[in-house]
């Protein structure tokens, strides 16, 4: 402090008591009335001069502002009433007046000054209250940062190190002023170098976090695993300082790691080598298991044969030893030809067990359907999709079970057909035998499953009418595909109609064939119920045609509002069969009730006028 400040260290920092701020106050007055006094000769003291501004400062500095004001009071009353030396030209009130004023001057002035240091002296106190707990903090900061058991440390951000704990020093083995200017690069493996530089240039880049782990070489030498994570760090004003960031040896998990994997890769051989011995083990077992049903088969047959093959030979052998003998002659040919047909009618049953059917593969070009197709194109590039859903995707292995089940009950009701229904069954040769060729359980269990068959190909055409329809699944398509939603219903009503058929018919495609009743007195104790099976599977047909027009009614409408875009050829010919045959039906303009449009499509479909043109097979 300057010798002209050291007045200031006693100016109180709070008001002072009474009795001290008056003797300050009197103090102050009688100085300034001395020195008038002493100056102007004591018949003048009381006067108002200049000489009273110090007493003023005084007063308001040391005393308080409010002493200040009495004290400039007191001397101008001391002046109006007391004797002051004036000019001739002079009035007592104008001295007075300009006293006044710079008297009051004087206290603004000095109380400010007062106010000024009290908030300077409160302003060191805050301050050094911040510098204490500040280096408090750093020092509680610096403690926790020692302690821990990883390495620590804050850069700025050209990369230089501002701070590092205890344990950064301890695995560079360095002191902390040169750790601190050490380029910590120089510690990579030399193998790591290169993938942690990509990622440095990276996250620089783009202004991001360092996440990285790499091999760093210690003060011994050993090239542990380090983890770092090194994050930004901002300051009061938002702007970055750099990285504040920490390391921890993952040295054991990398090697647990390595070790799970090895041990993962021996276990996945050993199950390989074990499943691979179990599939062996099993085809073996299934080979001698058919080789066995095989071998029994066979030498029943062989033996049915052979029992067949020695009445023949020895009905020829006796004709041949008694060529005269006309009776036993047409005894031995009547056996012979016996033992001939059942030969046959044993032929007929092997084949009939095996159901071998001569099959007639036939290739389908799927993608004819899409070729040429601008709309698939479209979705070459910049689809968020990654794939599509299973009704989409799946529907050639949902189709192509469709199609096995209505295979196998064509076939099941061919042999059905060809077979014969008597009872009792009259032979050629006079043999009655009462049977039960007539039950119809292969054709009621046939019909079921075309039920089940139907239900799903009208189920998964539905799921697709959900897609066109809903705003939420349609790629860009008006919701109910109409130009007003939510004024017009759209295509609404007809999701709502495919919805309910495949509803009735998933309670339809319950089995029949398994609910026997008895009936005739418990005689007919097990009956196929083909009939109710027969009902249910022309129902279940009569909704799926109806789903699949509705399918077919929403497509077309859905490649309106993809124009001018064009779907591939086969998609295009079913279109235009949709939209311009007799019975097609025309663009929704405006709502219209769907029932009529779906009875038309519904009989195309029924009538096969909707099927894959013709040169779609491959």
């Amino acid at each position: 402090m300057t010798p002209s400040e050291w007045p200031l260290r006693f100016v109180p920092r709070r008001s002072p008591p009474l009795w001290r701020a008056f003797l300050i106050s009197v103090t102050a007055l009688v100085a300034a009335v001395l020195v008038r006094g002493v100056f102007l000769g004591f018949d003048q003291a009381t006067g108002v001069s200049a000489t009273f501004f110090p007493a003023y400062i005084v007063a308001t500095l040391y005393a308080g502002p409010r002493w200040g004001w009495g004290c400039l009071v007191l001397t101008l009353l001391m002046g109006l009433l007391g004797p002051t030396a004036l000019a001739a030209s002079v009035s007592r009130e104008a001295i007075i007046l300009q006293f006044g004023l710079s008297g009051a001057a004087t206290v603004l002035v000095a109380a400010a000054l007062r106010e000024a240091l009290l908030r300077l002296d409160e302003a060191k106190v805050a301050e050094a209250e911040v510098r204490a707990n500040l280096a408090a903090t750093e020092s509680r900061f610096r403690n926790l940062a020692d302690s821990a058991p990883v390495l620590m440390w804050i850069s700025n951000l050209e990369g230089s190190r501002e701070f590092v704990n205890r344990a950064y020093l301890e695995f560079l083995g360095l002191d902390y002023e040169t750790a601190l200017g050490f380029d910590w690069r120089a510690l990579i493996h030399p193998d790591d170098m290169e993938r942690i530089a990509a990622d440095e240039h990276r996250s620089l880049a783009t202004g991001g976090d360092f996440v990285w782990e790499a091999r760093y070489r210690r003060s011994n030498g050993e090239y542990p695993w380090i983890r770092s994570i090194s994050l930004r760090r901002y300051l009061p004003n938002g702007e970055l300082a750099g990285y504040v960031g920490v390391g921890y040896d993952i040295t054991q998990a990398k090697r647990a790691e390595a070790d799970l994997k090895r041990i993962n890769d021996l276990l996945a051989e050993r199950v390989q080598a074990a499943l691979s011995e179990r599939d062996e083990a099993e085809a073996a077992l299934r080979r001698a298991q058919k080789m066995e049903a095989v071998g029994q088969l066979t030498g029943g047959v062989a033996h049915d044969f052979n029992n067949l093959l020695t009445v023949i030979i020895g009905a020829l052998d006796l004709i041949q030893r008694h060529p005269a003998d006309e009776a036993r002659r047409e005894r031995m040919i009547e056996a012979a030809q016996g033992a001939a047909r059942r030969g046959e009618r044993l032929t007929q049953q092997l084949l009939a067990f095996s159901r071998r059917q001569a099959l007639k593969p036939e290739l389908v070009c799927v993608d004819d359907l899409l070729a040429d197709s601008e709309i698939r194109e479209s979705h070459r590039e910049n689809d968020p999709r990654v794939q599509d859903a299973y009704s989409l995707r799946c529907t050639p292995q949902v189709m192509g079970a469709v199609a096995d089940a209505i295979r196998f009950a064509r076939e099941t009701v061919k042999i059905e057909l060809n077979a014969s229904t008597d009872n009792p069954l009259v032979f050629e040769d006079g043999s009655v035998l009462s049977g039960g060729n007539f039950h119809g359980q292969p054709v009621a269990q046939a019909l079921d499953f075309v039920a089940i068959a139907l239900t799903t190909l009208q189920a998964i055409s539905e799921r697709r009418v959900e897609r066109l329809v809903n705003p939420d699944l349609s790629q860009g398509l008006p919701a109910f595909l109409t130009r007003d939603p939510g004024l017009s219903s759209g295509f609404m009503m007809v999701q709502i109609t495919a919805a309910s058929l495949v509803a009735e018919s998933r309670s339809l495609s319950h089995p029949a064939s398994p609910g026997s009743i008895p009936t005739d007195a418990n005689q007919e104790d097990f009956v196929p119920m083909g009939m109710a099976a027969a009902f249910k599977a022309s129902r279940i047909l009569a909704n799926a045609q109806r789903v699949v027009a509705a399918e077919l009614l929403c497509a077309a409408q859905g490649l309106e509002y993809l124009l001018p875009l064009r779907p591939g050829r086969g998609v295009e010919r079913l279109y235009q069969r949709v939209r311009n045959t007799g019975d097609g039906v025309p663009l929704l303009e405006a709502d219209r009730p769907p029932a009529p449009d779906l009875e038309r499509l519904a009989s195309l479909v029924t009538r096969g006028n909707l099927d894959p043109a013709p040169g779609l097979a491959c």
